[in-house]
């Protein structure tokens, strides 16, 4: 009698998984069906895991070990398929920080000091000194300015009501708009008379001080 022996090829040995990396099922490791996905994020268990071809978003979190409890699925469809080699993240909620809106408190105003009070006398309120509001020099101190029939440098006045636009803007301080100023005050009002008719003009006290002791009214 012949005995015929059969020799069987040993099973091919399995890698062993990386860490973090969930070894796939015995069903699906060689079979062709499985697929690999990374899962990062919110997981409890995040890493490469093995999962069968047609399983969804949902499938993947549950083999990574579930959400975690700041885990934010809003923005996720669990319905949809995965695919092999696929990165799979899982967003996490953010922080919303409270902000306080409520209104900012108000300093209580002081009153106003009544007269014949120390502060309204001396010009003070809680010791801080109150400073009179500027008044313009008055029209007699321009006024002079006028009144002298000499020149700082020795030439002739100029006839303000009689000048030119050209003879005007030759003025110390005149400028192009307080030209215009001065021949529309006189087209709508007749000839300047004073000091008081070129400031109703917008002449500034300041360009009034340069050019006055070169300036006749007639």
């Amino acid at each position: 009698m012949i005995v015929v022996w059969q020799a069987r090829s040993p099973s091919p040995a399995m890698e062993p998984a990386a860490p973090g990396v969930s070894p796939p099922s015995a069903a699906t490791a060689f079979s062709g069906t499985s697929v690999r996905v990374h899962v990062t994020g919110a997981v409890a268990n995040p890493g490469v895991h093995g999962l069968r071809v047609g399983d969804r978003i949902e499938d993947a979190i549950r083999a990574a070990g579930g959400l975690t409890a700041d885990a934010d699925t809003a923005t996720l469809n669990l319905a949809v398929r995965i695919r092999d080699e696929q990165r799979l993240d899982i967003p996490v909620k953010r922080t919303v920080v409270d902000v306080d809106t409520s209104p900012a408190t108000t300093r209580p105003t002081t009153p106003a000091a009544k007269p014949g009070t120390p502060a309204a006398r001396t010009g003070t309120s809680q010791g801080a000194a109150v400073r009179p509001a500027p008044t313009a020099p008055p029209s007699e101190d321009l006024e002079a300015l006028l009144a002298d029939p000499a020149t700082p440098d020795g030439r002739p006045r100029v006839n303000i009501n009689q000048a030119s636009a050209a003879d005007l803007e030759r003025l110390p301080g005149f400028g192009s708009v307080s030209v215009q100023r001065v021949i529309a005050y006189r087209s709508a009002h007749g000839p300047v008379q004073s000091v008081a008719n070129l400031r109703e003009a917008g002449i500034s006290t300041a360009i009034l001080r340069r050019a006055l002791p070169y300036v006749s009214l007639g």
